[in-house]
């Protein structure tokens, strides 16, 4: 049976110098990208990184690799218990719709979310939907208190609810594309 190679550091997207040298403060840095609180019990060692790595680049993957990251992911010799069930349910999440993740797009996908959101959010401030859903709430509270709620309030609030959600989803974008090449070609990868 042929070995199947895994991704490493070097096949993420993420701007070498954005990325530590130690593989005890790698593993911590992608647990952060994947807002992943990583169990004390969990080795930070080649082994987890390479299994961080495969869960970033997991879609990227042929069932080979899949199955031997998901296979890598249940030894509890390197991966503590609490840590394998979130990381199996990064896989199969990301699978299912990837814009959750956004560590999981490609560069070009993250930029087609980031330029949309930036004209998303341009229009709603042209048209005036700036408030927050925090203001939204308190008018409908104001509304539903006095017994009226017209057609107008109900725009207005799915309208900024929709704009919050867009614009964190903006600033996450731009969090994710900081952390990868700025202004130079993206690197080419072997998986995307």
């Amino acid at each position: 049976m042929a070995t199947v190679t895994l991704p490493t550091m070097q096949d993420l997207s993420y701007h070498p110098d954005k990325l530590p040298t130690t593989t005890p403060e790698a593993v911590e840095t992608l647990a952060n990208i994947l807002r992943f609180k990583i169990a004390h019990e969990t080795k930070r060692d080649e082994y987890t990184l390479t299994v961080l790595c495969g869960v970033i680049l997991y879609r990227h993957l042929n069932r080979f690799q899949k199955n031997k990251v998901i296979e890598m992911i249940r030894n509890e010799d390197h991966i503590h218990r609490t840590d394998k069930d979130e990381l199996i349910w990064f896989c199969t999440d990301m699978s299912v719709q990837p814009r959750w993740w956004l560590w999981s797009l490609t560069t070009n996908e993250l930029q087609d979310i980031f330029d949309g959101n930036s004209k998303m959010k341009e229009i709603l401030t042209k048209v005036g939907v700036g408030a927050t859903v925090i203001s939204a709430l308190e008018i409908l509270w104001e509304k539903m208190s006095a017994g009226k709620i017209s057609r107008k309030s109900w725009v207005f609030i799915v309208a900024s609810t929709w704009a919050h959600i867009e614009g964190k989803q903006y600033e996450n974008a731009k969090k994710e594309m900081d952390r990868r090449t700025p202004n130079i070609k993206p690197k080419a990868s072997n998986y995307y």
